[in-house]
């Protein structure tokens, strides 16, 4: 099994996401949340306690570029679908 970290650019920031290609899925940590866990609201969205949201943001484009059939975030539902979606959905609700 092949797991690549794909948000550790080693520059210091702690997030972490994990590419497991042999599953079809990305573990994406905190880098986004389906269910926020204040408000409770659904649906993909960025993390509420983001140190820095505009680098968060950002770090979306090195999500959206894996190939994966399935999105898992540290909070709320996974996603049934690629990360490319899952980051535009973020983007849009941000």
């Amino acid at each position: 099994m092949i797991l690549e970290d794909i948000l550790n650019d080693r520059s210091g920031v702690s997030s972490i996401a994990v590419h497991v290609p042999a599953a079809g899925a990305v573990f994406v940590g905190d880098a986004l949340t389906t269910r926020h866990v204040l408000t409770g609201h659904e649906g993909a969205q960025p993390a509420p306690f983001t140190d820095e949201p505009a680098e968060a943001l950002a770090s979306l484009d090195r999500l959206a570029a894996v190939s994966a059939s399935w999105v898992l975030p540290g909070h709320g539902a996974p996603c049934r679908g690629s990360p490319a979606e899952a980051a535009a959905a973020v983007r849009a609700a941000a």
